[in-house]
């Protein structure tokens, strides 16, 4: 990706463990297993969306995707709000993958830190789970002062 200022890929051990978890406990118990093909297919698609979040931020937009470019989000750098970032705690009840939240829609694999921005005329939100919040917020505030710049 031509101007790539950041990348973040998360992998999410927690899917991982519920999706073992979960094959070990419905799947593999029954003997005869002609009749699993459907359920054990969905949940390997379901890992396989949601198996990891990329997050990159180039010189025009913010983006995040689920596995290899599922249910993607993305804002224009300038359209950020610079005084809008901030970082939010997920807990584990929030869940993992696609959540409607009192913040907006948030996308994440794990449980932890999430970074949050809105838009200048706030209508849009981008709030999106990260382990590198601090690195990705001063990427961000030094591309949306190039873009102010401009």
């Amino acid at each position: 990706m031509p101007g790539l200022k950041y990348k973040n890929v998360q992998f999410s051990y927690s899917i991982l463990i519920i999706f073992i978890i979960t094959f070990l406990l419905v799947i593999y118990p029954f003997t005869d297993k002609t009749n699993l093909y459907f359920p054990a297919l969905f949940l390997i698609i379901i890992f396989i969306i949601f198996h990891k979040l990329t997050i990159t931020l180039n010189e025009s937009k913010i983006s995040a995707y689920f596995g290899f470019g599922f249910f993607k989000k993305e804002m224009s750098i300038q359209d950020i709000d610079i005084a809008s970032i901030q970082m939010i705690k997920v807990n584990w009840l929030t869940g993992l993958g696609i959540r409607i939240t009192n913040h907006g829609w948030l996308y994440n694999v794990n449980f932890g830190n999430a970074i949050l921005l809105k838009s200048k005329d706030k209508t849009k939100t981008f709030f999106v789970g990260t382990a590198d919040f601090e690195n990705l917020k001063r990427v961000l505030i030094e591309e949306i002062h190039k873009e102010e710049m401009l």
